[in-house]
């Protein structure tokens, strides 16, 4: 009986671990749009149109507006100087936050951004001697 407590309680961390980024990513992107309508607003009311499939204007114009934002960050990304920030913070803060390092590689891993060999567990040492690790 215990054992089946150990796998119900490790699979619901386990799912709370996978969940809580998207759940973020839903909070953070629902309060970017809110606020992103508040400041279109204006702007959609004196288009003579309402909705568009259902929707209201004000609700697509910020949803294009968030695009468009995340698509410009996304090229200034590529920048060096952009990426000369992103080291410095991390060297100077996010390692210092306790399981970035793990996190990191997961999502490095998830997003086939690693290299094969370069997560320990994930390694081909690890897959060829005796038992499988996973």
């Amino acid at each position: 009986m215990n054992r089946f407590f150990a796998f119900v309680k490790t699979t619901l961390k386990g799912g709370l671990w996978f969940l809580f980024p998207f759940v973020v990513l839903v909070i953070v992107v629902g309060k970017a749009q809110d606020i992103t309508v508040k400041f279109i607003g204006p702007l959609a009311d004196r288009i003579p149109v309402d909705t568009v499939f259902g929707m209201g204007l004000a609700r697509i114009l910020a949803g294009l507006i968030l695009l468009l934002f995340c698509f410009i960050a996304g090229l200034y990304s590529k920048t060096k100087s952009a990426q000369n920030i992103a080291t410095w913070l991390e060297i100077h803060f996010l390692t210092k936050l306790p399981g970035y390092d793990f996190l990191k590689s997961i999502g490095g891993q998830f997003l086939h951004l690693e290299k094969e060999g370069t997560i320990p567990w994930f390694s081909p040492e690890l897959r060829t001697h005796g038992k499988s690790v996973i």
